[in-house]
This record gives C-alpha cells, structure tokens and sequence, in this order.
C-alpha cells in the first residue's frame, strides 16, 4: 500500500525537509489540505470530528507548495487531500495545477471537494448554494484546459467560449474525489479517477469501496485515511490503494516533530 504523509499542519517553512526526508524514507507522497483562510466566527459545523484548525495549522496554497516539492523530489507525489475547487474559478484552478504538473514531471495529483465551510465561501464571494454544481462543471472545465487545444465550454454554472491555456501537462492529472456519503461517491464514479476517503471504519470503507469498484472496475483509485498508522492491514484489506496519515499524530511522545514521527514509522515498517 502507498502510504502519503499528510503536512498541512506542520508550519510552512519545514514542508520541503519533511518532503525530502519522506522521499528518502519510502513514502509514496505527501498530501496537502486546502482553505482560503479561517473565519473568526464559524457555526457551520465540521462533518468530520474536531475542526482542523484548532491546532493553529498552516495553510499554504498547496499547488504553489507542490511546485516546491517538485523541485527539491525526484520521485515523491504530491496529492490535494482536499482542494476546495467551488471557492475558485476553475480556470484559476487549472492553471495553478497545470503549472505544478508541468514543475513537478507530473507528480501530482488533484484531489477536489464541493467543500464544508459556508462562512469561507462568503468570504471568497463565493454562493455555497450550488457549490456541488459548480464542481462537477469545474472538474470537466478542467480536464478540458489541460488538452492545451482550442476548446469551449457551455454549462448552467460557466459559459466560456472558445481560448486555449498552456503550459500544458504531458498527461492530465488524475481528479480524485473526497468527501463521504452519496453525492461524493457519484461524483467520484461518474467524474472522477479515484475517491479520497474520509476517516472510516473498515466495514464502512469497505461497503463504499466495493459500491465504487462496481461501477469502476479498473483505473480507479481509492485513498483512505488512517488515524494511528496501525490500522494499514485492515485499510488494504477493505480495498484501498493508499492511504494518508499524519506523521506527528502517530506517537504520543511525538506531538510536534513529524521527522521523527516519520523516522520511527518507517522503521516499525514503512
């Protein structure tokens, strides 16, 4: 199994070491997670637990921080674990990962959610309503820009008439989806290469994953996420190909030195 050390809540200026060394140590990649910025005052509950941000974490652009990694890694792969897509215009968005595609060999990989957050919205200037729609729109807006052809789209959300964006990645970058419950997993079915688990148990992951490899059998990627890194048998066995997990939550003794965090799970077994 693939494992991706996820680093956004480490501070900004340390993420290429860690990425060196996640290279160096056997890791697959690194994940990154995504938000504009964080509201002062928020009432839109987090679907997954403890809000992220209660641990004061740094939230680097992350195609800006892959286009790092891809200079100072030769093989390591950066994912978006996830990328807020709604909050942008996809054009935006295609751009910024077509440049790191292009900086990183093709090393990257797009991981995209509708996103959580009604008070960010507002702040990007950004309807929450609808927000789904304007996802599955920007996903196909997307692969279309990275053709580096002449193309055009008309939708109910973006009307763009004929233009043609470069530089252009070698190969499209996979899109995966994230997110749980039923719109997720039609959209990563219907649009998506792969589907980026939230944390599941494994019966849970494993019904969803089996519903996803029904309806794609092949080319389909599957991430999940593993809370304490021993729990990687159980997560391959429900299906998944990769997982993410973070480095410096491992180990209690831990809490604020991933590099060690790393050097110690990948000597128990990496």
């Amino acid at each position: 199994m693939k494992v991706y050390a996820h680093l956004t809540q480490v501070p900004i200026d340390q993420v290429v070491e860690l990425a060196r060394l996640a290279e160096e140590l056997g890791f697959a990649g690194i994940s990154l997670a995504d938000h504009l910025a964080a509201p002062e005052q928020i009432s839109t509950p987090y679907p997954y637990g403890d809000a992220p941000w209660k641990d004061a974490p740094h939230w680097g652009d992350p195609w800006v921080v892959a286009a790092a990694l891809g200079q100072a890694t030769r093989t390591l792969r950066v994912m978006t674990s996830v990328y807020v897509l709604p909050l942008r215009h996809p054009l935006a968005v295609a751009k910024a990962v077509a440049t790191a595609a292009v900086l990183t060999g093709g090393r990257v990989s797009c991981g995209v959610g509708a996103g959580w957050l009604r008070e960010e919205f507002v702040l990007a200037g950004q309807e929450f309503e609808g927000r789904g729609g304007r996802l599955d729109e920007a996903i196909q807006i997307c692969r279309l820009a990275w053709s580096g052809e002449p193309v055009e789209f008309h939708g109910e959300h973006y009307d763009l008439d004929a233009f043609t964006m470069r530089p252009a990645p070698a190969e499209r970058p996979p899109i995966l989806i994230g997110g749980a419950g039923p719109r997720a997993l039609r959209r990563a079915i219907e649009l998506g290469d792969g589907w980026i688990a939230p944390a599941q148990s494994g019966p849970e992951l494993a019904a969803n994953i089996t519903e996803l490899r029904t309806a794609r059998p092949e080319g389909f990627e599957v991430v999940a996420w593993s809370d304490n890194g021993r729990d990687l048998g159980e997560l391959a066995q429900a299906g998944a190909d990769s997982v993410r997990l973070r480095p410096q939550k491992l180990y209690s003794d831990l809490p604020d030195d991933p590099a060690a965090a790393m050097r110690r799970f990948a000597a128990e077994g990496l």
